[in-house]
């Protein structure tokens, strides 16, 4: 069964040992996250993900598989002119630390003929791999979109008998386009240009056989019978493919229902099953750009689907239908390791960074998101990070606070993925993930995350009342570190490592959220004789925080 958390709103006193969610910070895993000291797991999401040597990570498109104490973590490694280098693996046991297990499949080795080998000229691209496991033969399959130049629109298949390519085993299996046989007479040219389809002698030949596919997933059902859906007809429709026993090809004793979803232009599909009820997660075909998210669901794999509904996070007022601003990769069960059968889903998707600032897929970043799962009522919730039990199959969030001064006002993040934007003070959350914000250790400070952008506070400089940014995480840099001290419950001052001077919400002569000197004096300042003598002006209202869920 599934294990639904409760969502924390009851306010309660700062205290040092809460802000970690009972847990240390290893902060050598570079990616803001780390196991408590109750084995949970804080992963943070929307960040480009570094493997434990400090290198990227190529997730992108991918999917995740988890096999005995590990989870698998598969995606699409490129050349830098987009070209196929491999199918990238890895491994972790907390979803934190992930160790690179090399590819599975590369360009230039497991035997893969002149197709793939394309790769390294940036002539083939294989996108949106996805791997499962074939119990009754005992291998792991991989499935992908294969293409040279959008015409080809084609699958290739690979397999091998681990999770990863340590053994040696994996192979390359074929590539084709469903129901390619010249018996069954189906024709989608794809790009009528394209030099596959040319002789020789720069004659055109014959119009490829089969569908085109594209946008792709796997699905293994219930009783072991797996399924490929894909995206064909230039994008604009898709079809669910019954695969043989073996997952090596199509069965095509199972003919497809056309226009399976009863949907147009839905790409990034991602199948998968809760019960009785199938469901379908997929996207709108915009390139990189992420668009409306939308779930389908259905009774019988075959249909009928229902209407396309917009999936997104109903909690905060926002980007409700773009599953947080990406597109969807793949969803994952989180299954529990002690054996209770309780399980959680996992959302997995990609900024890709051609739309938000980065020069190519290398720039992209991962997004994991909470999946509640109701037929019409399924929801995300969205967050900068999740608190995985992988032991109890539990996903929900770690613990977010806000920060409130004397006044009654909040730190509140400007509504951005991007550095370098102010802070603000509020008086009201409208969007109350833009006023929760994250405690992270490192060494003795703190980085101060925000749940909604996933931007951290930062002063820019050392200089009194300059105006604090939010910046990209970056823990090696001072000027995103801060004390908390106390000052007289329940309100604490928050002190930049960096400047040493503390943060002042709503800044009289800056205005928006700076940096100031606890005794800084100004006529025109606030007068608190409670707090400070008469002899001092200080717009300590601003300065004090309660830091409370």
């Amino acid at each position: 069964m599934r294990k639904v958390s409760a969502f924390l709103a009851a306010a309660f006193l700062f205290s040092s040992c809460s802000l970690v969610d009972n847990g240390t910070a290893d902060v050598s895993t570079y990616n803001y996250g780390y196991v408590t000291q109750d084995g949970k797991s804080v992963v943070a999401t929307g960040i480009r993900t570094l493997d434990t040597d400090g290198n990227e990570l190529f997730g992108s498109g991918g999917c995740m598989v988890q096999a005995g104490e590990y989870f698998y973590w598969y995606g699409e490694h490129r050349f830098a002119n987009y070209g196929f280098l491999g199918t990238s693996c890895y491994r972790s046991k907390d979803l934190v630390h992930w160790e690179n297990r090399g590819d599975i499949v590369r360009w230039d080795i497991n035997d893969c003929g002149t197709i793939l080998a394309g790769g390294k000229d940036g002539s083939i691209i294989v996108e949106r791999p996805k791997v499962i496991y074939n119990k009754k033969y005992g291998y792991y399959v991989m499935w992908g979109h294969l293409d040279r130049g959008y015409g080809l629109a084609g699958v290739v298949v690979c397999k091998g008998n681990s999770p990863d390519n340590t053994d040696g085993s994996w192979e390359y299996v074929d590539w084709f386009r469903p129901f390619d046989g010249s018996k069954f007479n189906v024709h989608e040219n794809g790009s009528y240009g394209d030099s596959a389809y040319y002789d020789d002698e720069g004659v055109h030949g014959t119009d490829p056989y089969g569908y085109m596919s594209r946008d792709c997933t796997l699905f293994v059902d219930d009783d072991g019978t797996a399924y490929f859906a894909g995206s064909y007809a230039e994008n604009q429709y898709m079809h669910i493919y019954r695969l043989t026993d073996d997952y090596l090809h199509i069965d095509e004793s199972y003919w497809p229902t056309d226009n399976t979803l009863s949907a147009t232009a839905r790409e990034a599909p991602c199948l998968f099953r809760e019960g009785d009820v199938y469901y379908m997660i997929s996207s709108g075909t915009a390139g990189w750009t992420s668009t409306i998210t939308t779930l389908q669901y259905a009774y019988d794999i075959r249909g009928p689907w229902s209407s396309t509904l917009t999936i997104g996070d109903t909690t905060y007022v926002g980007q409700l239908s773009q599953s947080d601003r990406s597109q969807p990769a793949y969803v994952f069960k989180l299954e529990a390791t002690d054996g209770s059968g309780n399980y959680d889903w996992i959302y997995m998707g990609d900024r890709w960074g051609p739309a938000f600032g980065g020069s190519s897929p290398y720039d992209s970043q991962y997004v994991w998101c909470e999946l509640y799962l109701n037929k019409g009522s399924s929801h995300m919730y969205f967050s900068e990070a999740l608190l995985v039990d992988i032991k109890h199959g539990d996903v929900s969030s770690p613990t977010y606070y806000k920060l409130q001064d004397r006044a009654g006002g909040y730190i509140y993040s400007a509504d951005t993925s991007f550095a370098g934007l102010n802070p603000q003070r509020v008086t009201s959350l409208d969007n109350v993930y833009k006023g929760q914000w994250r405690f992270y250790p490192v060494g003795d400070a703190y980085m101060i995350i925000n749940r909604w952008s996933g931007m951290c506070l930062s002063v820019v400089d050392d200089a009194l009342n300059s105006r604090l940014v939010l910046a990209s995480r970056d823990y090696t840099d001072t000027k995103q570190l801060w004390y908390i001290d106390d000052y007289s419950t329940p309100y604490n001052k928050i002190r930049s490592k960096y400047s040493g001077y503390y943060i002042s919400d709503s800044h009289p002569i800056t205005g928006g959220v700076a940096q100031s000197s606890w005794g800084y004096r100004n006529p025109g300042w606030t007068h608190d004789s409670t707090i400070e003598s008469n002899e001092k002006y200080t717009r300590i209202n601003y300065m004090a925080f309660k830091v409370t869920q």
